[in-house]
């Protein structure tokens, strides 16, 4: 019988004459098939060469166009009436606002009623070109609002300072963001700008009843759009909302965005292309 390896016996090591980043692949680099044991034991701290995989770069390249540790994020709702969205736009806000980053919700509900009041379900059927033509403007209003505030800190700096050590700016914006149309035209109109603003969306999803139920009997309760409607009364008018709005809802299935789909406030949490430094704090929140 062989006699047992001396515990004493050292680490075999490895010499490389030549960066593994000038070497191509990263086996072939080492003449090896395996992971050498001189890097395998090597402490975390240690620097490693990172070999030039065409694959791995192209992956990377992606990566640091999504989200990027901009000092300007925009968060991006998106969900059916009723799913919390303005519930989590507020929390978000909150937390934004005491980890010391400037933050401000941006509702575009809010500026649909400066316009026009308070509107019944019909007025969010699609086949309503007049109400349709107006929900865009407003929504159009808010973004440019939007863009208004994510610049102001810009703006009032000197001409000697660098943009990048501003304060961070959040803009929440608030809406039900149902298509794919509508989310593409707010990415592009953030890609547009002349500063930095990343894009996160967050997807409010709920399936709940019990849940759902409750949201209900809260936006109702609090939303100015059913101020002294009768509950019952207000409940239908609030379901055909959402009916109007189902008819031609999208969810977030672009695996090249970035986004976080909630599911019955918080009880599952799916986080697709998050890779920013403001973008992962949201995550917990």
């Amino acid at each position: 019988m062989d006699p047992p390896p001396s515990s004493t016996s050292s680490v075999p090591q490895l010499t490389v004459s030549r960066s593994l980043e000038d070497e191509g692949d990263f086996p072939a680099a080492l003449g090896t098939t395996t992971t050498p044991p001189a890097l395998y034991y090597m402490g975390s701290t240690e620097p490693v060469a990172i070999p030039k995989v065409p694959a791995v770069l192209q992956n990377l390249r992606k990566r640091s166009a999504l989200t990027e540790s901009a000092s300007r994020l925009c968060i991006v709702l998106v969900g059916l009436p009723g799913r919390g969205k303005s519930f989590i736009g507020r929390k978000l806000g909150t937390f934004l606002n005491w980890r010391g980053a400037r933050c401000k919700v941006f509702n575009v509900g809010k500026y649909r009623r400066d316009v026009v009041g308070t509107g019944t379900a019909d007025f969010f059927k699609t086949t309503n070109s007049t109400s349709t033509n107006i929900r865009e403007q407003v929504a159009q209003m808010a973004l440019d609002d939007m863009f208004e505030w994510l610049e102001e800190p810009i703006r009032n700096m000197a001409e000697t300072d660098d943009y990048r050590d501003v304060q961070d700016s959040v803009a929440i914006f608030d809406a039900t963001n149902s298509t794919r149309a509508r989310r593409d035209m707010i990415q592009r109109q953030c890609a547009e700008r002349h500063f930095d603003v990343g894009v996160v969306f967050v997807e409010s999803i709920c399936d709940d009843k019990d849940l759902l139920e409750e949201n209900f009997r809260q936006k109702i309760k609090i939303s100015p759009d059913f101020a002294g409607m009768p509950f019952n009364e207000a409940l239908k008018d609030l379901k055909a909302r959402v009916k109007n709005y189902e008819d031609v809802y999208e969810t977030l299935d672009d695996d090249g965005v970035s986004y976080i789909k909630v599911f019955n406030l918080s009880a599952k949490i799916l986080a697709n292309q998050i890779f920013g430094r403001m973008s992962k704090v949201i995550i917990p929140c």
